[in-house]
C-alpha cells in the first residue's frame, strides 16, 4: 500500500527487498499473534505464480491459509485480485472454488475509473490490454465471523 499513499503497516513480501519489508513467503509466516485487518493489494496472485518453482495452487493456499492461521477472531481480510492475471486463481473464482468468501467485482471504465459489477462483466476482461495493468478487480472479503457486504 505504501505505493499508493503513506502509511505505517506491517508488509510481507518474499521478494521486494526494502526497508520494513519482512522476505518470506506468507505460507511459511507464524506471527505470535493474529491480525485484526490485512490488506493485500496486488500481491496474492504472484504467490506461486512468479516463483522459480511454479505451483498454481499457492494462491489460492495463500487466501485460505490468511484466513485460517492470520486474521484474528474477530479480524478482516481485504485482498485484491486482478483478474486475467493469473489464470488458476481466474479459474477459482470463476468456478466457485472460493465461494467460502464474499467476492466483489469491479470493472475498470476508463482509466482507474472502477465501478462495481457482476461477475459476467468481467469474464472477458484481460490484463494489461486496454489499460495499462487491471481491467477487472475480484475483491475478496475474509472474515471469520459472518457477515454482509
Amino acid at each position: 500500500m505504501s505505493y499508493y499513499f503513506s502509511c505505517n503497516h506491517f508488509i510481507i513480501d518474499k521478494f521486494e527487498h526494502s526497508t520494513g519489508v519482512l522476505n518470506v513467503d506468507i505460507l511459511d509466516y507464524a506471527p505470535k499473534e493474529k491480525f485484526d485487518l490485512i490488506i493485500s493489494i496486488p500481491t496474492i496472485e504472484h504467490v506461486g505464480y512468479d516463483d522459480s518453482v511454479w505451483n498454481e495452487r499457492n494462491p489460492e493456499n495463500a487466501i485460505k491459509y490468511i484466513k485460517d492461521n492470520l486474521i484474528a477472531k474477530e479480524g478482516l481480510g481485504v485482498i485484491t485480485i486482478p483478474y486475467g492475471y493469473n489464470p488458476y486463481l481466474d479459474s477459482c473464482i470463476k468456478n466457485g472454488r472460493l465461494k467460502e468468501y464474499d467476492i466483489c467485482y469491479f470493472k475498470n471504465i476508463s482509466n482507474l475509473n472502477w465501478k462495481q459489477c457482476s461477475f459476467n462483466e468481467i469474464t472477458d476482461s484481460k490484463y494489461d490490454e486496454k489499460y495499462h495493468n487491471a481491467e477487472a478487480l475480484a475483491v475478496i472479503i475474509i472474515s471469520n465471523k459472518k457477515q454482509t457486504i
